[in-house]
């Protein structure tokens, strides 16, 4: 499944159909692929107000959000994968974490 729901701009907690999509999602017990964040988890903090997708595999564009990378965050992101989108490679290298 494909979870590209809500965006890094999104804020406050999933609601109405959103929550219910959400809800659907995760108990279809399929593997789930997030695209640039897992709807639900706040990027620069990596915690969720409660309803969260719960993603295999997230894909995130150019350089991964703060939050995809904290430990806690982990049953949210599964395995983290940065997808280059054309960013200088010295910018890259000086904005990841080490």
């Amino acid at each position: 499944m494909l979870d590209a729901l809500l965006g890094t701009g999104s804020s406050g907690k999933p609601a109405g159909a959103i929550h219910h999509m959400i809800s659907e999602i995760n108990k279809a017990k399929k593997p789930v692929v997030a695209v640039d964040i897992p709807t639900g988890l706040h990027p620069d903090t990596g915690y969720h107000s409660g309803a969260y997708v719960a993603a295999d595999l997230t894909l995130t564009l150019g350089l991964p959000k703060k939050g995809l990378l904290a430990p806690h965050a982990k049953p949210c992101v599964g395995t983290l994968k940065v997808l280059d989108i054309g960013y200088p490679s010295q910018l890259v290298a000086e904005l990841l974490p080490r």
